[in-house]
Parts: C-alpha cells; sequence; structure tokens
C-alpha cells in the first residue's frame, strides 16, 4: 500500500491503513487509526483520540482531535478546525472557516462551513408555485426525547453555562463588530457581500449536542419558498437568519435535492414531478422505516434519551386505530 511521509511522524498505538495516505508535515497519533480510503494532509495534524475514515479526507490546515471522529462522507477541510467531542460526518462537507467542536455534532446532510457575508439572495432557492406531492408519511409517530432530568444535553449545557461562562464568551466572541467594509452597499450588495460583518461570521463554535437533518423549512424571512425541504445547509448562515424549521428531520428524496439547488431554472418543474411519481412508487414501510431510524438518531445526536416506551404507547394507538377505520370501511 503505497504510503509517503516526508516529515516527523510519532505513531503510539494500532493502525490499520488500506489505501492512499500522503502527509507532508508533522503528525502525531496517540490513539487507534482506521483510514479506508485516501487521505491527504497538508498542515499539522494531532489526533489524540480514535478516528475512523471510510471514504475520502482532504486536510489543508491544522486539525486537532481530541475526541472520536467518525467520517463516511467525503470532508474537505481548508480551515483549522479542533475537535473536543465526538462528531460523526454521514454526508459531504466543506469547512473553509475554523471550527471548534466543544460539544458532539452529526451532520446528515450535505453542509458547507462558510464566512456568513454573503447576501440572502446567493443561496435563495427558486419558488416553483407548486408544492411538492411527495408523499412523506411525516404524521407516523416517532422517536421523541424522554423528559429526563439528566442527558447528555442538559450536562452539557449547564457545563458550559453554570460551571464555566463558555457560552457567554463565545456569544461576546461572536458578537464583537468589525469595521464596516470600505466598499459602497450596493456595489457590494451586486456582487454578493454584505459590508456589516462581526467576528462570528468567521469562525464555527459547537457548544451544544447538534445533529445537522434534512428538516422542513417552514418561514424563511429571505425570502425563498416555503413550505419546502431543506437539504443543504450553509452553515452559520441558516442557523442565524430567522429561518423555522421543523422540530424533527425527515427524508429528502431526488426531488427535494433539485428543489434546494440555489437559482435552479423554473423549467426544470417537470423533470422534478417526475421524480416526485416516482417517488411515490416507494413502499410507504420503506419510508416509514426511514424515518423511525433518522428519529431515533436524531434524538441521541441531539444529547437527549429516546422514550421508547412513548414511542411503542404511540405505535400501539396508530395501528388500533388503523384497524378501526379498516373495520368502519368493510361496515360499510
Amino acid at each position: 500500500i503505497p504510503i509517503t511521509k516526508r516529515a516527523p511522524s510519532i505513531t503510539l498505538a494500532p493502525s490499520l491503513i488500506c489505501s492512499y495516505l500522503l502527509i507532508l508535515a508533522p503528525s502525531m497519533i496517540l490513539a487507534p487509526t482506521f483510514l479506508l480510503a485516501p487521505s491527504f494532509a497538508f498542515g499539522p495534524s494531532i489526533i489524540m483520540a480514535a478516528r475512523f475514515l471510510t471514504v475520502s479526507f482532504w486536510g489543508f490546515a491544522m486539525i486537532i482531535f481530541g475526541a472520536p471522529v467518525y467520517t463516511n462522507g467525503p470532508i474537505w477541510s481548508f480551515s483549522p478546525e479542533l475537535f473536543l467531542a465526538p462528531a460523526t460526518n454521514m454526508a459531504p462537507l466543506v469547512g473553509t472557516i475554523p471550527t471548534i467542536v466543544l460539544a458532539p455534532i452529526a451532520f446528515f446532510t450535505v453542509s458547507a462551513n462558510l464566512p456568513d457575508i454573503f447576501e440572502d439572495w446567493v443561496f435563495r432557492r427558486t419558488d416553483f408555485k407548486e408544492d411538492s406531492k411527495v408523499k412523506r408519511f411525516d404524521n407516523v409517530p416517532v422517536f421523541q426525547p424522554k423528559d429526563a432530568k439528566v442527558d447528555t444535553r442538559s450536562f452539557i449545557n449547564f457545563v458550559y453555562t453554570d460551571v464555566f461562562p463558555v457560552n457567554e464568551v463565545v456569544t461576546q466572541v461572536q458578537n464583537t463588530e468589525l469595521p464596516t467594509v470600505p466598499v459602497p452597499q450596493k456595489v457590494a450588495g451586486s456582487l454578493g457581500f454584505t459590508t456589516q460583518w462581526a467576528l462570528g461570521d468567521f469562525f464555527l463554535a459547537n457548544t451544544s449536542p447538534s445533529f445537522v437533518c434534512p428538516r422542513f423549512l417552514l418561514e424563511d424571512p429571505t425570502g425563498g419558498p416555503v413550505p419546502r425541504v431543506q437539504v443543504f445547509f450553509i452553515v452559520p448562515y441558516d442557523f442565524r437568519n430567522g429561518k423555522v424549521f421543523s422540530a424533527n428531520c425527515t427524508i429528502p428524496y431526488p426531488s427535494d435535492v433539485l428543489r434546494d439547488v440555489p437559482h435552479m431554472p423554473r423549467h426544470a418543474l417537470k423533470a422534478i414531478q417526475v421524480l416526485e411519481g416516482l417517488e411515490n412508487l416507494i413502499p410507504p414501510f420503506v419510508k416509514i422505516a426511514g424515518l423511525q431510524a433518522l428519529s431515533f438518531g436524531e434524538v441521541v445526536g441531539e444529547g437527549q434519551i429516546p422514550d421508547l416506551g412513548l414511542w411503542l404507547k404511540e405505535w400501539t394507538a396508530e395501528v388500533q386505530g388503523g384497524k378501526r377505520e379498516e373495520g368502519e370501511e368493510e361496515g360499510r
């Protein structure tokens, strides 16, 4: 297996490498690492905990792993990253701003970490004037978080709020205003940039368990069409502009992906409608099973405990209600 190392390297734990590995800068590994796909590092990397990579990973800046990181989707990192809490990547992720992970985070949809300096129209979706016709079965029972006194989410919030002023410090730093860009607002706006920037526009700090997944967009003050499924997330832009998302994740379909591409031509509607017709041929039990798995992962990913008892109770009522409806139909 080709391996190229042109800088000092320290490995003090078992390693399994089954593909190309190119390292051109100092690297320190102090925990098990499994690489089953190409990995390229052009900057210092310090790995102090388990890291599992099953797809391509490109690192072009310093990356420090202080907690387990599991990656099953391509990652392109162009900025420093510090992982002090577990991170899971199950979809493509592009990082262009410094990222500090202080609480567990999971990406289950395509995401891009970009500076929050762009005008709303840059990422605006096309209004096709017709809502999606896909049958989603989002009204069936799904896993909900248990009303527990102590879980991962509440513990982290307690530590970062009452024990150490982490949340307060992060907020203060994020709200630090920077000098106004010396460019006329009309000119900057035509180029897609804003002129009022803050320090928080140029870095991402995660201080609470987060689960980034496709969700229904219910309100969009930036002028985009609603309701629709948002598949692509621009972080931190999409979480700081007043958008209102559904409480639960939803399964995205190919037609949702096309609808969520910024500035998609309106004549693509016909192709989207053809896809929606094909998607409605998927058996309901497959869609429902996918929702159950996604909702379970969402609850766990947000640092909470799934309420199995409530889930069983709601499904029992759902099945009994369906049987009653069938009996009423037969009686007619």
